[in-house]
């Protein structure tokens, strides 16, 4: 009580009186207060929670484009996918090679993936080819 008589220049007595009425007026809008840091902490803590889920959900999607632009690279690669690859684009390829390039992804889907409808791939692919035969260029 010493220290609220020195620095508001009253007495003791007076002190102690000052100090019980400034908690009764302020006690209010301290806890007021408290209410409103402990909602900031929330806000902060739900706020790190997403950002690291968001943390998470990006290194994920990055994985996955990153698979993607490998498997499009190495398919991209092979000679046989030029047109194919040209043709996504929006580059203009003679059909014979865009069909030679559809019959090269055929085969790899024939080969590769048994729940196809393997009847309707195979048909697929030789009506490709004879069209191409039909237009004068060889298919191995």
């Amino acid at each position: 009580m010493e220290e609220i008589a020195t620095a508001n220049n009253i007495s003791k007595e007076s002190a102690s009186q000052k100090f019980f009425s400034d908690i009764d007026q302020q006690y209010d809008d301290k806890l007021g207060f408290e209410a409103k840091l402990q909602n900031s902490k929330s806000e902060i803590e739900k706020n790190e929670l997403i950002k690291l889920q968001l943390t998470i959900l990006t290194a994920w999607f990055n994985s996955i484009i990153l698979s993607q632009l490998e498997q499009i690279q190495q398919v991209s690669s092979f000679v046989e996918f030029g047109p194919l690859v040209k043709a996504a684009k929006g580059q203009k390829v003679p059909i014979n090679q865009l069909k030679s390039a559809v019959i090269k992804a055929l085969d790899i889907l024939i080969s590769s993936d048994p729940t196809l409808s393997i009847g309707m791939v195979k048909t697929t692919r030789r009506f490709l080819e004879n069209d191409i035969r039909k237009s004068g260029k060889i298919v191995p």
